[in-house]
């Protein structure tokens, strides 16, 4: 036997995924005017302190919670920027949410979140 649940909803709840206005060459121009004035920034979830500088295609993420300094591939943002165009509004700056795609969701969601809310 099969139970069916069903959630009934007042009529003023809306169940959305804000589509992000900002293409993604957009984005990566913004960040890499970014990085050419600031470098210090930190962590949305776990406040860590790092600094990210621009490199060929990719940037630099140096913190002292990292042995080695860590190069993200422009690849790897636009693989978190896809999947957040599926991820809640509420749930969309989450490092959480990408753990699968990368290892350095932390550092890239802080970054996503610094340009499209203009911090």
């Amino acid at each position: 036997m099969h139970t069916i649940h069903t959630i009934v909803y007042p009529k003023s709840f809306i169940l959305k995924t804000v589509q992000i206005n900002m293409k993604f060459d957009e984005f990566w121009t913004k960040l890499d005017e970014l990085l050419s004035s600031k470098s210090d920034f930190v962590t949305i979830h776990d406040k860590i302190p790092f600094e990210a500088k621009r490199a060929t295609n990719a940037i630099r993420i140096d913190s002292n919670t990292i042995t080695t300094p860590r190069v993200i591939t422009k690849e790897e943002f636009v693989k978190v920027y896809r999947s957040s165009l599926d991820i809640l509004e509420s749930e969309r700056f989450h490092p959480g949410n990408y753990s699968k795609i990368t290892q350095n969701a932390s550092y890239i969601v802080t970054l996503f979140d610094h340009i499209m809310n203009q911090k």
